[in-house]
């Protein structure tokens, strides 16, 4: 699909231009493919970053201004990926990255508004290092 790799241009290419007013740096058009996100996050914040890096770049990029960062968690990732993992860490910093319709569940039943919610979880090693990076959808309602 040719979109794909404009998606990842256009993410990259906002990733570098200041937080506009209310609005985060770089918006995650949160109905892509998990792998393409985390392929982009990862090059914003490479495995191997500080947890203070992670931090900042969640809080300069990925948030709407004067936005509080989430706390830096003194426990493993957790969720679904994590589980299966066993890069899960001693430290994480998990983010909710947004809500966006789920088209399959609309056609079942249009008039009950199921969304989809994407979850990010960095996981930090002992020597607080970017070990993993993990993303989870779960069902809202």
């Amino acid at each position: 699909m040719k979109l794909r790799p404009v998606f990842l241009s256009v993410l990259l290419f906002t990733a570098s231009l200041p937080a506009h007013s209310g609005e985060p740096a770089v918006k995650i058009n949160v109905s892509e493919r998990r792998a393409q996100i985390r392929e982009a996050l990862l090059k914003l914040a490479p495995l191997g970053s500080r947890s203070a890096e992670v931090l900042a770049l969640i809080q300069q990029r990925l948030l709407p201004k004067d936005s509080p960062a989430p706390p830096l968690l003194a426990r493993p990732a957790s969720g679904p990926s994590a589980e299966a993992s066993d890069r899960r860490g001693v430290k994480s910093i998990q983010l909710d990255l947004g809500d966006y319709p789920n088209p399959g569940l609309l056609a079942i039943s249009p008039t009950f508004p199921f969304e989809q919610s994407l979850q990010a979880q960095w996981a930090f090693d002992a020597d607080d290092r970017l070990i993993e990076l993990f993303l989870d959808r779960s069902l809202k309602q």
